[in-house]
């Protein structure tokens, strides 16, 4: 019997390793497929995100350049702006710099003189003033032309920036610039996404008390302490957005970081990042886009767990099947078996009987031989053969 419990270990614990390899090969290559499937999820993401800021982008550049050029060319303000009156080229700019901020998100309206030096800006009150050292109107004095880009200001403000030299005839005047916050385009992408994003901003590039004062009636759900290397400036989250470690955020440096995945209380979340470039070409924070993966992973999960469970019940059929196979095949080896030594045993007693009556019967025949040898020849026949001999 140990023999052939042997057999069906021989089979049975081939069998159950190959089934439980076969099922973590499975499940571990359902995990890897989720992982990718998520990584390609968000990178979709990334990608719409980004299309949806290069067409905002330069959907505002366009407005923008639009806007400059109804205002360089409008009489009265070239008027105004000719004779030195700034009370008359605010009352003109006014109510033209609401309409912008209330339709178009403007945050920033200026006007210079042909050098540099300012003479009039107009701002929305929760953005900070700053020293009125634009990268953006350097660059349109020193080429002469519109030019544009991002810029960040002290109080933490990133702005796009559109400035244009003002030539009234073929003199050249003055400079104007207007300026939109870049929370102006990133507040629509959640929007068309589905998705959560967090403007944070490097703190080695902004003062704290400007920052305090313009961001701290806002509800970014963070102070300057919150992390110990970035600010928010803005946020689509109602709260503190979802944090690595639980002290900061999960950081991309240069580089667009996607795949990155992290929980906050009940949610998981996949993350990716892009970098802020200003202007002078400084990267100067990063736009976070969080997905929440909360469903689409649950449900990876429930289909794991239930394709693993089917799984599990055919490997555990496979094994019961091939058990009583095996142990049925068994059964009927061991009746073959005992059939066989029965036979086997019933031959040997006949091979013996007949091997003891040969044996006896040789013998007798040796016995009857050995009698025929050893008795005398009878008297009649002796005489006869004498007789013979003589004659001879």
């Amino acid at each position: 019997m140990m023999d052939n419990e042997r057999i069906k270990l021989r089979i049975l614990i081939p069998l159950t390793i190959a089934v439980v390899v076969l099922i973590g090969t499975f499940i571990t290559g359902a995990f890897h497929l989720m992982h990718h499937s998520l990584e390609d999820e968000i990178d979709r993401y990334l990608t719409s995100a980004r299309k949806v800021m290069k067409s905002r982008h330069h959907a505002d550049v366009e407005s923008l350049s639009k806007v400059i050029e109804d205002l360089t060319s409008d009489p009265r303000l070239q008027q105004t702006f000719a004779k030195d009156q700034r009370a008359g080229t605010r009352a003109i700019l006014e109510p033209v710099f609401h309409e912008l901020a209330r339709n178009h998100n403007v945050t920033h309206l200026s006007l210079y003189y042909a050098g540099g030096k300012n003479f009039l800006s107009l701002q929305l009150p929760r953005i900070l003033s700053d020293t009125l050292s634009s990268t953006t109107l350097a660059k349109a004095r020193e080429t002469g032309r519109l030019f544009f880009g991002m810029e960040l200001s002290r109080s933490g403000a990133f702005c796009l920036r559109v400035a244009a030299p003002w030539y009234i005839g073929n003199s050249l005047t003055g400079f104007i610039e207007l300026g939109k916050e870049f929370t102006g385009i990133t507040r629509e992408i959640p929007r068309a996404l589905g998705i959560d994003l967090v403007t944070y901003i490097d703190k080695k590039y902004i003062l704290r008390d400007d920052w305090e004062k313009t961001y701290s009636s806002r509800d970014t759900s963070a102070t300057w302490d919150t992390f110990p290397d970035c600010v928010i400036i803005d946020n689509s989250f109602e709260g503190l957005p979802p944090i690595d470690g639980g002290s900061h955020p999960v950081e991309a440096g240069n580089h667009t970081v996607a795949g990155l995945k992290l929980k906050s209380n009940d949610a998981s979340y996949c993350v990716a990042h892009i970098p802020l470039v200003d202007v002078q070409n400084r990267v100067v924070g990063h736009l976070a886009i969080y997905y929440d993966a909360t469903r689409p992973i649950e449900r990876t999960e429930n289909v794991l767990i239930f394709l693993g469970t089917i799984c599990l019940a055919i490997g555990l059929a496979l094994f019961i099947s091939f058990y009583l196979m095996l142990d049925s095949l068994e059964r009927e080896l061991l009746d073959s078996r005992e059939k066989l030594v029965l036979e086997n045993n019933r031959r040997l007693e006949v091979e013996q009987k007949h091997a003891r009556e040969l044996a006896v019967h040789v013998l007798d025949l040796e016995l009857a031989r050995t009698k025929a040898t050893s008795m005398p020849p009878p008297t009649g026949r002796t005489e006869a053969s004498a007789e013979n001999r003589k004659r001879r």
